[in-house]
């Protein structure tokens, strides 16, 4: 997993459990709290599966001793396999903290995929079948005669490339369209969606827009899709040329809005972002439903104030009320105005300012 650490704020993590806190035999062990939320989509903690990955994080004490303590500017990030996940880590001493302490800065899930290769791949129907070959650039007009296709796809969880085209061909209901594919061993090195970083394929992603020079272009962004496109848009450069619609993202919604707002990015209808169960086979409903509890209220405050999307504002609303994952990043007791009924609704959430981190998720992950 590819995460870059200029330093550690203290304040942003929490002990992982009361096995792990200082004090206790070992290196005290603390987890950004960000990821709570991330986490119980990654893994049940009730279950045998979470409980394992609980346990070896758990272990992370028992890490060798002869690490030496290093400034927190340069602290070097390591990776390791715990159960189902894989987790970055370093190791630092911070203030408040008594002896040097394994920080986890962010974690990766494991995906099933096929081992075809990340990327630009070009999409067309052809009879009964869809031949899907690898490209290098989204394709451009070349003279007035030219027919190319103005539309990307950038397609969440699949089993193979396969599989990908057909959701993308299904979603689109065209014959020809550009897709964007990024396999399981990928997508994780990308680590929790709540908390983006920055790898290979999302600069190869990147560059794919920078050097676009066509016409405007619609990106379809699907599930972890969204994950894609967030952890690339740091590095892009102008979104003028893009129109946006982004279903069942699995991302931190806030990020990704914000960056294609910054950069001049538009949106393919007013909804901005659409919700729903869709394809039944579409693993991402659950975590979509929880990353929006995530940014839940800033998302009703951005769409309340687009006039044409008091509708869109409404709906959004129900679904608020009607997930039950708390999101850690939004202060109990705000309230948000419904723009039709005139009444306002108080958020209700489980702080993670007491207890430890996996205290604190185990009473989140009651959703489940």
């Amino acid at each position: 997993m590819s995460t870059s650490l200029s330093h550690i704020n203290p304040s942003d993590y929490v002990y992982f459990s009361p096995k792990t806190a200082n004090g206790c035999a070992g290196k005290p062990v603390k987890i950004h709290k960000d990821l709570a939320v991330a986490f119980i989509t990654a893994v049940n903690p009730k279950s045998q599966e979470g409980q394992d990955a609980v346990l070896k994080i758990e272990q992370l004490t028992a890490l060798a001793q002869d690490t030496q303590t290093q400034a927190t500017g340069n602290a070097a990030v390591k990776t390791k396999d715990v159960g189902c996940l894989t987790v970055s880590y370093t190791i630092a001493q911070t203030q408040g903290d008594r002896i040097p302490t394994v920080y986890i800065t962010n974690f990766g899930q494991a995906f099933r995929s096929d081992e075809e290769k990340s990327g630009l791949y070009s999409a067309r129907q052809q009879s009964y079948d869809l031949d899907i070959v690898k490209i290098q650039e989204l394709p451009i007009k070349k003279n007035e005669n030219d027919k190319v296709n103005r539309m990307l796809f950038i397609s969440g969880l699949a089993p193979n490339i396969d599989r990908a085209g057909q959701r993308g061909a299904a979603r689109l209901g065209v014959h020809q369209f550009n897709l964007f594919y990024t396999n399981g061993k990928d997508m994780k090195e990308m680590g929790a969606w709540s908390h983006t970083s920055s790898t290979k394929i999302s600069t190869e992603l990147a560059k794919i827009f920078n050097n676009y020079s066509g016409e405007n272009i619609t990106v379809f962004v699907e599930g972890y899709g969204a994950h894609v496109l967030n952890s690339a848009l740091p590095q892009i450069k102008d979104l003028s040329k893009f129109s946006f619609a982004i279903e069942n993202p699995v991302t931190n919604i806030t990020s990704l809005i914000s960056h294609i707002d910054e950069k001049r990015g538009k949106y393919h209808s007013a909804d901005i972002v659409k919700i729903y169960p869709g394809h039944t086979d579409l693993p991402e409903f659950n975590a979509s439903k929880a990353a929006l509890a995530y940014n839940r209220l800033w998302l009703c405050n951005k769409v309340s104030k687009i006039e044409i999307g008091h509708n869109y504002a409404a709906a959004l609303v129900r679904l608020y009320q009607d997930i039950s994952v708390p999101a850690n990043k939004i202060e109990e007791g705000q309230s948000y105005k419904h723009p039709n009924e005139h009444k306002a609704h108080l958020t209700k959430n489980i702080p993670l300012n007491t207890g430890t981190f996996i205290e604190s998720i185990n009473k989140m992950a009651t959703w489940r």
